[in-house]
């Protein structure tokens, strides 16, 4: 086992890859007092009285466009740490299901990333709410590229035990 962060990983590819952690939220950066962009320049002045600091030239902007570049530069890292598994890749991440997260700016990577690799994410929500972790009918076994496993705390001791029972260990 290969404990690295992606960007050791860069050019690099294992049989297996775990990309964890994809229910957390991207951090929340704080905009520096200061932003310089070529000839452009955003600052944060301090009041005089003690108030709050006000925004001056083009802050807002630029501080914009820095978490834009920041969101897109983790879309990309997360694309490289998928695209290191050969054989079977392993995508983790918790979220309520009672408040499945939104997608939008700011959302953790599981908002998106599950509902376009799983179809019938809705029907395994309710399923895994109901403490059930597979949905109702046969498994689609030709056509299961994508294997989602979905589990509350009542169900997760239970859940891989059956998932190592299937196979999914390997």
């Amino acid at each position: 086992v290969r404990l690295m962060s992606v960007h050791a990983a860069k050019g690099l590819e294992f049989p297996v890859v775990c990309v964890a952690d994809l229910g957390r939220a991207p951090g929340g950066r704080e905009t520096p007092d200061l932003l310089l962009d070529g000839e452009r320049i955003g600052l944060r002045v301090a009041r005089l009285d003690g108030g709050e600091a006000e925004s001056a030239f083009e802050l807002a902007q630029l501080s914009e466009e820095r978490e834009q570049a920041a969101r897109e530069e983790e879309d990309r890292i997360l694309y490289v740490a998928m695209t290191r598994a050969r054989e079977l890749l392993l995508l983790a991440g918790a979220a309520r299901f009672e408040r499945w997260p939104e997608q939008g700016r700011g959302c953790p990577p599981i908002a998106w990333l599950a509902p376009a690799l799983v179809e019938d994410l809705p029907q395994r929500l309710a399923s895994a709410s109901e403490g059930r972790t597979e949905p109702a009918g046969p498994p689609r076994q030709d056509r299961e590229i994508v294997r989602c496993l979905l589990n509350t705390p009542a169900t997760a001791p239970g859940a891989v035990d059956a998932g190592c029972a299937r196979g999914l260990s390997r």
